[in-house]
C-alpha cells in the first residue's frame, strides 16, 4: 500500500513538473526611458493622488513567447524638453487618479506594428502609498491591448497585475516613472495537484473495498 501510494506521488509530482513552463509569468515594465521631466502630479484629500499627461517612453518585455526586448513608446505627451523642440518625437501617456480608482496607458509601439494610439494598459488600484515628492507605490489588476498581447504571443485574454508602480515628482514635473506588470500565472498547477490528489484518495477507497 505504502509503495503504490508514493509512486502514485511520484507520478502527480512529475505532471507538476512538466507543467511548469505553463506557469512562467511575462513581465512587463513602462517606464520613462529617455523622457525628461513632464506632466502634473497632485496630492489629493486623504492621501490619493492623480497625476496626467506624464511621459512613458519604452517598454521593456521579458519571458513572453515572442518579442522581448525594450521598445520605444510613442504617443503625444511630450517632456520638458520637447515642449521647446516640437518636432522632437512624443511618447505614451500615463494617467492616474486613486480617488476614481483608475489607471491608464496610451500610445503607440511601432516596432510592435502598433502605429496608432491605442490604451495599452487600463487598471485599478488595490493599493497604494502617496506624498508630496510622488507615488510611492502602487499595485493592483489591469488588461492589456490585445494588439500588443498578440505581438508578444500571449493570450488576448491574459490577466495581469502591475506592481512595483514608483513615481517621483520634483520642481512642478515628474522626474521618472516606472511600473513593473506581470501576466498573473493559470492555476494549471494547482489544478492539476488537486485533480491528482482526488484520483490518488480514489484509488485507495477501492483498494481498500476490495480487501474488506
Amino acid at each position: 500500500m505504502r509503495k503504490w501510494f508514493l509512486a502514485g506521488l511520484a507520478v502527480v509530482a512529475a505532471t507538476l513538473v512538466n507543467a511548469a513552463p505553463a506557469r512562467a509569468a511575462a513581465l512587463i515594465d513602462f517606464g520613462t526611458g529617455d523622457c525628461g521631466a513632464s506632466g502634473t502630479y497632485t496630492l489629493l484629500a486623504g492621501g490619493n493622488a492623480s497625476g496626467s499627461n506624464i511621459c512613458i517612453d519604452t517598454l521593456t518585455v521579458t519571458g513572453a513567447p515572442a518579442n522581448n526586448g525594450v521598445f520605444k513608446v510613442g504617443g503625444s505627451c511630450v517632456d520638458a524638453i520637447e515642449v521647446e523642440i516640437p518636432a522632437a518625437p512624443g511618447a505614451g501617456c500615463l494617467n492616474f487618479n486613486t480617488t476614481a480608482n483608475t489607471i491608464s496607458i496610451a500610445g503607440t509601439i511601432p516596432a510592435l506594428g502598433i502605429n496608432t494610439i491605442q490604451t495599452l494598459l487600463s487598471g485599478s488600484f488595490v493599493s497604494f502609498t502617496a506624498n508630496g515628492l510622488g507615488l510611492l507605490s502602487a499595485s493592483g489588476p489591469d488588461s492589456k491591448y490585445a494588439g500588443l498581447l498578440t505581438a508578444l504571443g500571449l493570450s488576448t485574454g491574459t490577466p495581469f497585475a502591475f506592481f512595483g508602480f514608483s513615481l517621483a515628482f520634483n520642481n512642478n514635473f515628474v522626474t521618472s516613472t516606472d511600473i513593473g506588470n506581470t501576466a498573473v500565472p493559470e492555476p494549471a498547477s494547482m489544478l492539476l495537484l488537486g485533480t491528482g490528489l482526488v484520483g490518488l484518495a480514489g484509488a485507495a477507497r477501492r483498494r481498500l473495498a476490495q480487501k474488506k
